[in-house]
């Protein structure tokens, strides 16, 4: 598993400093804060226009910790960040593509791409019992064989007016119905940072999903260094079974404003 940052946030400085210089404003930014996290403070400073004498922190990580423990989350949508991930099941995308609000996916189509090379992703709860992997392996290569012949028997009948391109999707439409769930996918997907945020707490500590839980570890580990005054809260800790699991502490307060 896999998961590749492609975009993030960026400030056009001359857009800020035109607003500033309308407003005879000045803003002190934190250094080294990363853009995504200016967005999230400039965007939050609008609604009481904080910036010049009332900007009574000049710490980006404060102004962020508190608009999080005020539940003042809304200004985390202006930051947007885009990501592909490889080496993930379709069992796991159909509970991430669930996630709508804040969320935008595009995922592999099984009808454009002939799926007979695609490697199937062994659960990591399975990986430990030999006699429940041997089950697992023979179903396996059941739907493999089974995918490749029903695109045999299917290509030997006549399709009327079809072009080319028109028969080749059918088979795969009609093909890929045998397909577990356990075959590998890609996944690119777009969010905010509120609702990473409400992905990796609702997702990341779930003991009896572990590819979830590997999937949210992945992720919060690319926004602790993007962004990290907005994931400030959550750790990373190794579950008794040896694999990450994710918790949010609710205790992190600050006083910035």
């Amino acid at each position: 598993m896999k998961i590749y940052l492609i975009s993030r946030p960026t400030i056009d400085d001359t857009g800020l400093n035109a607003f500033l210089n309308d407003e005879g404003q000045n803003w002190i930014r934190t250094t080294n804060s990363k853009d995504g996290e200016n967005i999230v403070e400039i965007a939050g400073r609008i609604c009481h226009m904080s910036f010049g004498k009332k900007q009574l922190s000049t710490s980006n990580r404060d102004f962020i910790v508190n608009l999080i423990a005020e539940k003042h989350e809304s200004v985390l949508e202006h930051a947007t960040w885009t990501f592909i991930a490889t080496g993930i099941t379709r069992s796991l995308t159909h509970q991430i593509v669930r996630h709508r609000i804040g969320f935008s996916f595009s995922q592999m189509s099984q009808q454009y791409n002939d799926q007979a090379s695609y490697k199937y992703i062994i659960p990591q709860g399975l990986k430990e019992d030999q006699d429940v992997r041997r089950e697992w392996e023979k179903a396996e290569k059941a739907s493999k064989v089974a995918y490749e012949n029903l695109k045999k028997l299917i290509e030997k009948q006549e399709h009327n007016n079809s072009t080319k391109l028109e028969t080749e999707k059918l088979l795969r439409s009609a093909a890929r119905s045998v397909l577990p769930n356990c075959i590998e996918t890609k996944l690119a997907f777009s969010a905010n940072g509120r609702s990473i945020r409400h992905f990796i707490k609702l997702r990341g500590s779930i003991v009896w999903d572990i590819e979830m839980r590997l999937f949210c570890h992945e992720l919060l580990s690319i926004m602790k260094k993007e962004a990290c005054n907005l994931f400030r809260d959550f750790t990373i800790q190794k579950h008794k079974d040896g694999y990450p699991i994710i918790l949010h502490n609710k205790s992190i307060n600050s006083d910035a404003s």
